[in-house]
């Protein structure tokens, strides 16, 4: 399988920071960056003076890139890992030691894109946007009003029950203190009541 490939141009007498318009994505090793180096407006390419290739990244942190080749007029760089370990603009600088002690160099920017796997994973599922939100709650709030319905429903039988009960005991009573009820067999309930009214 062909491993990706991008061409980056710099210009050594820029002393700014071209912006390739490259992205690449955080764990992308095995990609090759083809370094094409002007000065002045031409082609700068010496086979016997390979460059040091040192990438900033977002956070500040730099990594110095080890195995520059040289390509076609180019110099190739295979990413090896940790260049694109930390997500945003990484600035790649490109350096050559000339005689003397002298340096010369050029950089150009691309953006590292975070990995879509991050420290919090999920699995896939239904998108729950506000609306199904809501639907769920009232799906919720029904549910609790069905069951409070059905322990209503319940006591108030209950209640009823309990009622009738009482009153059941109340004419009971009555017929055992005054009669008159007509509740109890064999019993003329209204003999006490009758005798009491009589006196």
């Amino acid at each position: 399988m062909e491993r990706p490939s991008y061409v980056m141009k710099v210009d050594m007498v820029d002393t700014g920071t071209v912006e390739s318009g490259i992205r690449l994505k955080q764990g992308d090793c095995g990609t090759v960056i083809y370094l094409k180096v002007y000065n002045n407006g031409n082609v700068y390419y010496d086979a016997e003076m390979l460059p040091d290739v040192y990438f900033k990244r977002a956070d500040g942190s730099t990594v110095f890139g080890k195995t520059v080749e040289g390509y076609d007029e180019m110099y190739a760089y295979t990413i090896i890992g940790n260049e694109l370990e930390i997500a945003g603009t990484v600035i790649l600088d490109v350096k050559f030691k000339l005689e003397g002690g002298r340096e010369s160099s050029a950089s150009c920017s691309f953006e590292c894109v975070a990995d879509t796997i991050g420290e919090t994973i999920t699995q896939s599922n239904i998108y729950w946007n506000d609306v199904v939100k809501v639907l769920s709650e009232l799906e919720e709030i029904s549910k609790k009003a069905e069951e409070l319905t059905a322990n209503l429903s319940e006591i108030v039988s209950q209640i009823t029950a309990d009622a009738t009960a009482a009153d059941n005991y109340a004419v009971e009573s009555r017929s055992y203190a005054i009669g008159g009820t007509g509740t109890r067999e064999g019993v003329s309930d209204g003999t006490l009541w009758e005798a009491q009214t009589a006196r």
